[in-house]
């Protein structure tokens, strides 16, 4: 007995029904189109592709405690396992390495939109064929369980490695071990400019101690009560020349005007005159603080100046002497 397979004509059919089919086999036809477009997409260089390892995984340097280290080590600087000075001599090659991993970075880029591109379009055909892909989570205590993943999405989405994942470990640790050698940097000159201040102190004391002899020596100076400090000394200098005193005083008031023409006033009750210069010097240094306009700067301006006082001591070697005793005094 043969069977003929009966071929129904919609139009045939009650409006209706004949819609009804019509959308049906709209649907169906779509979804076909559909199915055979990410089959196409999927296919389309259907290729997982491996990312370029980073030279932070790959690269090593050398260390004080360990024959290598690799940059990734790094993972707590405070453990003492690299000094600062190792971090440092490194410090130029994993600028470099970062500079590299970063075009490499760019390059991972492309294998990241490719690997991506082809999870979803696999997804997406899954989904189309009638696979669900989402599930109440078994594990949820609500009353209401959320949709999640199901378990297979998540292996597929490791398969496929659409994100390069290392990148934020890369550049942080570079961050992170960049930042530090800037710390250490910061640290190591301020160490230095104090060491160098000390060094300078220590200096500066060693100098006034051998200056102070040299001087009691020189000019056979008073040591009655002991070695004679600083301030003892400039006095003493000072008396052996009534110009270096004058010039020494308005020197003085010329930087500290703060209790007028005091200093001036002090040089000058000693200055003795003997010359026609000498009463030229004293009548204007005199004229000038007699009406005090409230400024030491016209000891440096006036014609009879310090400057020019200082240039009448005969005594060369005596106003040198003065010049190297002035800067360890107390005022």
């Amino acid at each position: 007995m043969s069977t003929t397979k009966k071929i129904i004509d919609i139009t045939d059919l009650a409006w209706g029904t004949q819609s009804a089919i019509e959308k049906i086999i709209e649907l169906e036809t779509n979804s076909k189109k559909e199915v055979e477009k990410y089959k196409a997409l999927a296919l389309e260089n259907f290729r997982i592709l491996e990312y370029k390892p980073y030279k932070y995984y790959t690269n090593s340097c050398r260390c004080k405690t360990k024959d290598i280290f690799r940059p990734n080590e790094i993972r707590s600087l405070s453990h003492g396992l690299y000094n600062d000075d190792i971090l440092l001599t490194e410090e130029a090659q994993f600028v470099a390495w970062f500079e590299e991993d970063k075009k490499i970075r760019e390059e991972n880029k492309l294998i990241e939109e490719n690997n991506k591109k082809i999870y979803n379009n696999l997804l997406n055909l899954i989904k189309l064929i009638g696979i669900e892909t989402r599930h109440k989570d078994p594990k949820s205590r609500k009353r209401i369980p959320d949709w999640v993943d199901k378990e297979f999405v998540g292996e597929l989405y490791i398969s496929c490695k659409p994100t390069d994942g290392s990148w934020r470990l890369v550049e942080q640790g570079y961050t992170t071990w960049i930042a530090r050698c800037k710390e250490i940097v910061v640290k190591k000159e301020k160490e230095l400019q104090e060491k160098q201040k000390a060094e300078a102190e220590a200096k500066k004391i060693k100098d006034k101690e051998v200056l102070i002899l040299e001087l009691v020596k020189k000019y056979n100076l008073d040591t009655s009560n002991g070695i004679p400090n600083p301030d003892d000394i400039l006095g003493q200098l000072l008396s052996k020349d009534k110009y270096l005193r004058l010039a020494h005083f308005l020197e003085l008031n010329r930087g500290d005007w703060n209790d007028g023409p005091s200093y001036a006033k002090q040089g000058l009750n000693s200055f003795a005159v003997t010359t026609e210069l000498d009463g030229k010097v004293a009548n204007e240094l005199w004229s000038y603080i007699n009406e005090w306009d409230g400024d030491g700067r016209i000891f440096r301006d006036c014609e009879y100046n310090y400057t020019f006082i200082f240039g009448l001591v005969e005594n060369q070697e005596l106003y040198n002497d003065h010049q190297k005793i002035i800067q360890y005094v107390s005022y």
